[in-house]
């Protein structure tokens, strides 16, 4: 069964329609308990004043 270009369109965004609106609903609650960040860097280095300014972030 051939489909035609319009018939192509519509299948294809309801498909992607389909997929994206059941997204949410898959998502647990990540992360569900506090997270490590180790950085394997000297305190004080620009790694370390990056990671402590993203952590409360995450």
């Amino acid at each position: 069964m051939a489909f035609t270009p319009t018939r192509r369109a519509m299948l294809t965004g309801l498909a992607a329609t389909t997929i994206l609106s059941s997204a949410p609903c898959a998502q647990d609650a990540f992360p569900d308990k506090p997270i490590r960040l180790i950085v394997p860097f000297a305190p004080g280095g620009n790694a370390d004043l990056t990671a402590r300014a993203s952590a409360p972030a995450m």
